[in-house]
């Protein structure tokens, strides 16, 4: 009967020394694959994270793009209530036009730190205020102030350059 239990005990530890090793290797083989679920999933993060900066990256840019043609826009404008001796032309403010609302909002938070930004307001003002003074040289007389009116055109062509030059300048600075 003791000859029994030993080999009873025998043929237990033999299972058990056959369980654990089969459990050594289930737990190596599930290592293993975690390890490789955690690697695609830091793989996955890092892409998704490139993949939100160059949409945040697109959509500045486009919006930076869009308030250039705004202000192509509003520059022609200001050339059609010449052409029309329109002097009733009423302008946007600096502040109050689409771009200027972005400035002081969402363009400042993301752009405030570089050395551009702080520059942009004087030109996008300037354009503004050459294109907003044309229609009282159009009440009082176009032709006779044709020189005043292309003078204002000029400064607001300047201003406009200038401007467009520090959005490009801003972008660049904050890539």
């Amino acid at each position: 009967e003791v000859e029994v239990n030993i080999n009873l005990l025998k043929q237990n530890s033999s299972s058990m020394q056959e369980f654990s090793e089969h459990m050594d290797t289930e737990v190596t083989v599930s290592l293993e694959k975690l390890g490789n679920f955690n690697d695609s999933l830091f793989t996955l993060v890092d892409g998704a994270n490139v993949i939100q900066e160059n949409n945040k990256q697109i959509s500045n840019e486009m919006f930076v793009n869009l308030a250039k043609l705004d202000h192509v826009l509003f520059k022609l404008t200001g050339y059609e209530a010449v052409f029309e001796d329109n002097h009733n032309a009423d302008f946007s403010g600096h502040t109050t036009c689409r771009f200027g609302k972005w400035y002081s909002g969402d363009g400042k938070t993301t752009f405030s730190k570089t050395d551009s930004f702080s520059k942009i307001d004087a030109p996008h003002k300037a354009v503004h205020e050459s294109v907003k003074s044309i229609p009282a040289y159009i009440k009082d007389d176009s032709v006779k102030n044709a020189d005043k009116i292309i003078e204002n055109f000029r400064d607001a062509e300047k201003s406009s350059k200038d401007l467009f030059g520090l959005l490009n300048s801003m972008m660049q600075e904050k890539l």
